[in-house]
């Protein structure tokens, strides 16, 4: 029973994330590339060689984009359901043997994912791919990897899993190489040498993740995206208060983060540290509905960021150095790549919350790895802990999904409208309905851009479209 606890939250992840997914309808980037698959095989192929060399430099996850949209978006939504339904399934079996409490971890975690994150990510046919997609090939990557290095047969098949994980996009594809990196490392460590496979699978992964960050058209993005007149340092500086906001400031981020908090508690031995990760809670609690997420960092907010770094910084170092006497470096490896990960968007000026579903699934991943030493069956103050945690996130991550499961709805509602409005319309005015701004993303009257794609798909080139 205990091997099924793994499928039977990525089956109910499935069923919930679907429920969205199924009102979601083409948003912002979706009417460009849908264009690719407008004309004939000839010029779908020259938009994806210009796309990889001139525009983009993302060549699979874009190419996957074009072709799901080129069919009934059904696929998609099933297509998207079951990648996070894996990302549960593999996650799950990464951190914890106990898959019954790291399997609810990563269900309440994906449900829990805000919609200012999700919107830009998950629910959304483009965004999937470039941020989804990338993250579920991690995990499938990882979870097979640790199986390959038990049992080292296929690694060929290990090679091309290597490279199509980190040849998606830059973040990922750092991560997929940073894992094999860090896993090489560690044999090097413990064993004082590195097995000739494992080599052969972290070179293809350095091969995957060059397609894109060396690609012709990554640098002519990079320096669209950098024409601001602002030095490295200020950027830096400006990425990390945004990062310390959305992670510290943010009321949907504050159950995840009392979980760890409470998690890391119940592996902590001396007392005097175990008070100051207690009183973290309080302090959090404080950052999150006292003090404004603004750029503003006064006195009171940085004393209180680095409190909570100080507790995460204890707990943290706790449970690695626990963990490397039994050399298990999953909770490392997953804490090393957070960072990484959200520290590489200091190399562009455009980012957004969509860039921290990277480092949400990483902590998401920490918290699960943390449940692993959970037993029920034995009450104590430990077991109280962690009921509350689990009750905590249970009715805050599925009272969020169901928020979003009706908000997509009821913005579906208005989509279906408006549609027929366009399909209905003899006027060169045609006035649509503006559905919730929550449940949209790159909407045509947020630019020109958009706006012109959009026309384009509904064939209303000669419409003055506005909307209300």
């Amino acid at each position: 029973m205990k091997k099924n606890f793994s499928l039977a939250f990525a089956i109910i992840t499935f069923v919930f994330v679907f429920l969205a997914l199924y009102n979601v309808y083409l948003f912002g980037d979706d009417y460009y590339y849908i264009t690719y698959s407008k004309g004939p095989m000839q010029e779908f192929w020259a938009h994806h060689v210009e796309h990889y060399t001139q525009i983009n430099g993302r060549a699979i996850v874009h190419f996957l984009v074009s072709i799901f949209l080129s069919q009934n978006l059904i696929w998609w939504k099933l297509f998207n359901a079951l990648m996070l339904a894996s990302i549960v399934y593999f996650g799950s079996k990464i951190a914890s043997e106990n898959t019954l409490y790291s399997g609810l971890a990563f269900f309440l975690g994906v449900c829990l994912i805000g919609i200012s994150v999700s919107r830009q990510s998950i629910y959304w046919l483009t965004g999937s791919f470039n941020y989804v997609y990338p993250v579920f090939l991690l995990f499938v990557f990882w979870y097979f990897l640790l199986k390959y290095r038990e049992n080292p047969k296929h690694t060929w098949l290990m090679c091309i899993l290597s490279f199509l994980a980190a040849a998606t996009v830059e973040q990922g594809g750092m991560m997929a190489f940073g894992l094999c990196f860090l896993l090489v490392i560690r044999d090097f460590i413990v064993n004082k040498k590195v097995d000739k496979k494992q080599i052969a699978i972290w070179v293809f992964a350095l091969f995957g993740v060059a397609t894109v960050i060396l690609s012709p058209a990554t640098f002519v993005r990079f320096n669209l995206e950098n024409q601001e007149e602002l030095s490295f340092f200020a950027k830096s500086i400006h990425l990390i208060k945004y990062l310390l906001n959305s992670y510290f400031f943010t009321k949907w981020m504050l159950p995840l983060n009392i979980a760890f908090i409470l998690l890391g508690l119940m592996k902590c031995k001396n007392r005097i540290l175990k008070v100051i990760i207690f009183f973290s809670i309080p302090v959090l609690l404080y950052s999150v509905y006292f003090i404004t997420a603004s750029s503003v960092f006064d006195l009171v907010k940085v004393l209180v960021i680095a409190y909570l770094l100080l507790s995460y910084a204890i707990i943290s170092a706790t449970v690695i150095l626990r963990d490397l006497k039994t050399n298990t470096i999953t909770f490392t490896i997953a804490e090393i790549l957070l960072v990484g990960s959200q520290i590489m968007l200091a190399v562009s000026s455009v980012y957004g919350d969509r860039n921290l579903l990277f480092g949400i699934f990483m902590l998401i991943l920490m918290v699960a790895y943390l449940t692993q030493d959970i037993h029920l069956a034995e009450w104590n103050a430990k077991t109280c802990i962690s009921a509350a945690t689990t009750l905590l996130l249970a009715f805050v991550s599925l009272r969020n999904q169901l928020t979003i499961i009706n908000g997509y709805h009821e913005s579906h509602k208005i989509e279906a409208q408006n549609i027929e409005k366009i399909e209905s319309n003899t006027s060169r005015e045609l006035v649509l309905d503006t559905p919730d701004i929550n449940y949209t993303w790159s909407m045509p009257y947020v630019s020109d851009y958009h706006k012109y794609y959009y026309k384009m798909y509904y064939n209303l080139k000669n419409v003055d479209v506005t909307w209300k």
